[in-house]
């Protein structure tokens, strides 16, 4: 908790509330970007999408913010061809498809399901 509100004292963005850091979202998040240390500092588009989990290191290494939004090449090109109309319905659907699948895996694997009392 104190080094929380040590880093929190000398970053120019905002942090989750120490409440939620260390609880369920922080353990989601942490998860999902696959932190590995404090402070962490990720970007994502307005779609929710990750430009960078290395935030935290350009920013110093790029003041003048030059290359940002520091993307990769690949998803720089995708987001400069494709309007963001259509990369929403591109997310959406394959958000439809990942959920359908993981639900078809639950399924199969019996996750969730109640033990059959005998």
């Amino acid at each position: 908790q104190n080094s929380h509100f040590q880093y929190f004292s000398h970053m120019p963005w905002l942090a989750l509330p120490i409440e939620e850091a260390t609880g369920a979202r922080g353990q989601h998040l942490s998860d999902k970007y696959k932190v590995k240390g404090i402070p962490t500092l990720v970007l994502v588009d307005d779609l929710g999408q990750t430009i960078t989990t290395d935030a935290r290191n350009k920013i110093p290494q790029d003041r003048a913010g030059i290359g940002f939004p520091w993307r990769s090449p690949l998803a720089q090109l995708y987001s400069t061809l494709f309007p963001r109309s259509l990369r929403m319905v591109v997310k959406l659907q394959i958000d439809n498809v990942r959920t359908k699948m993981v639900n078809k895996l639950k399924g199969l694997v019996g996750f969730g399901k109640k033990p059959v009392s005998a």
